[in-house]
């Protein structure tokens, strides 16, 4: 019903003298963004402030039509469309020289691109869209995703095997196509990056949908669920459903990109912990995670998201305020541990500034890691992309000499030369610990959770605590 609509809505257009091509052009088109990965068809936005971003995948046949339709019904909907073709993507990708491909650092960076030139109020993850082939690739692109990359995956009448001879940079298992011209895949061990929806209909592939069920078999949590109409229908359904769902927009903590680690309290306290400008992923979450598992529940900040657009350290301070009130009384705490990484460290010391005095009251320990000092309250693609702080540039470090010493812990990298922490004054009682390793410690971050947690408990038994979390 909803393609004959479309097809009745662009005959109507053509009725009263609008062209299927000035149809296609009621959208505002952005440019598009050269990759070595995907292959392009379109970006289209919409003519409000976006809600949302969606990669909408293509079938066997390209980037056709029916696409540009939809993507259209899309955008009337409030998101930025950006239309896949799947086998010129695949082409493209067969042709590099790498031994794998790692299509979701162009999706991550196409999508930091447009929402930057957009200046969206805040930042959306990607949903990755697709049906047959599309939905197909959609799943595979999970099976390489890092957490806090994409927001949601939908694949409708997804195959079992993807059809790309070069495998996907992924730890996922994979096995060659029974064809060998392509590979099938599980996803990667732990939890999924992002939700997974997986829509079957009454066409699907039998080989497809016996894939799905061997990887909810494994125990990953995928949504399904069966649909009476065609595969496109459906996968317009799921779409405008993700588009129309609501943000709790009532409630004190809508705005804030959280992500909360529940665990039984064993020490009174909770941590909150803002991430590097990465987002909610890597170090934060691994962190997070030893945190929980040794009994400090968890309140995750994804500072990609949340300082997309300039944030007022005042304006910071009362989200953070209204986090610890909400917290505190969920998980039945008193006493916080504010913990920053990288972009996430260097705002910290403002934002507790700012903070009330009943609340700095509450406050145990501010963990700061990797510290540059760089006083900025936006996310810079440039930073995301590795580029280093300006050390003569405006700095936190005077907000952080305000913070009583006992309070402060800096944790480092040997090898770090931005850090900050060799600036703090070593006779004020502050903490300064170094671990080996540059800004990201030689992806090694249980020795950073065991100096966190040797604040809440005796050193033993945090080191215990962390090692035993570690351990497979």
């Amino acid at each position: 019903m909803k393609r004959l609509i479309l097809f009745v809505m662009v005959g109507v257009l053509t009725l009263a003298g609008i062209g299927a091509g000035t149809f296609f052009h009621l959208f505002p088109h952005l440019p598009i963004d050269k990759t070595d990965t995907l292959g392009i068809a379109e970006v289209i936005a919409p003519r409000s402030e976006p809600t949302g971003l969606i990669y909408l995948l293509s079938g066997d046949g390209g980037y056709g039509f029916w696409d540009r339709v939809q993507a259209r019904r899309y955008a009337a909907n409030g998101a930025v469309v950006v239309g896949i073709d799947t086998p010129a993507t695949f082409a493209k990708a067969e042709k590099l020289p790498d031994d794998c491909v790692y299509f979701v650092s162009d999706v991550e960076q196409v999508s930091q691109n447009i929402q930057r030139v957009l200046d969206v109020d805040s930042y959306h993850s990607p949903v990755i869209a697709g049906s047959g082939l599309g939905g197909t690739f959609a799943l595979a692109l999970a099976a390489q995703s890092p957490d806090a990359t994409i927001g949601r995956t939908i694949a409708v009448d997804p195959r079992a095997a993807l059809p790309l001879r070069k495998e996907l940079c992924s730890e996922a298992k994979h096995v060659k196509s029974a064809d060998g011209n392509g590979w099938v895949y599980e996803l990667q061990k732990g939890h999924l990056p992002d939700p997974i929806d997986v829509y079957l209909t009454r066409h699907t592939d039998p080989d497809g949908a016996a894939h799905v069920n061997e990887l909810i078999g494994s125990g990953f949590p995928i949504a399904t669920a069966k649909s009476v109409k065609g595969a496109g229908r459906t996968l317009d359904g799921a779409l405008l459903e993700q588009l129309a769902r609501d943000e709790d927009s009532g409630s004190p903590l809508a705005g804030i990109p959280i992500t909360a680690l529940a665990a039984a309290p064993k020490h009174d306290s909770m941590a909150i912990i803002y991430s590097g400008d990465g987002g909610w992923r890597d170090i934060d979450a691994e962190i997070g995670g030893y945190l929980a598992k040794a009994g400090v529940p968890v309140v995750g900040i994804d500072s990609l998201r949340y300082f997309w657009n300039d944030v007022d350290p005042a304006a910071a301070a009362d989200d953070l305020a209204k986090v610890i009130d909400a917290y505190e009384k969920k998980w039945n705490v008193h006493k916080v541990m504010l913990i920053g990484y990288s972009f996430g460290a260097d705002a910290l010391p403002a934002i507790y500034e700012a903070l009330p005095d009943d609340r700095k009251a509450n406050v145990d320990l501010i963990s700061l890691i990797a510290y540059t000092g760089a006083r900025q309250f936006e996310i810079q693609v440039s930073g995301i992309l590795g580029g280093k702080t300006d050390p003569n540039g405006p700095s936190t470090l005077s907000d952080l000499l305000k913070i009583e010493p006992a309070k402060v812990q800096c944790i480092y990298g040997s090898e770090d030369d931005e850090t900050a922490c060799i600036r703090l004054p070593k006779d004020k009682g502050f903490s300064l610990l170094v671990h080996p390793g540059g800004h990201h410690f030689n992806d090694d971050y249980k020795p950073v959770a065991r100096d966190i947690l040797d604040r809440l408990v005796p050193a033993k038994a945090a080191s215990a605590a962390v090692e035993a979390q570690a351990a497979p």
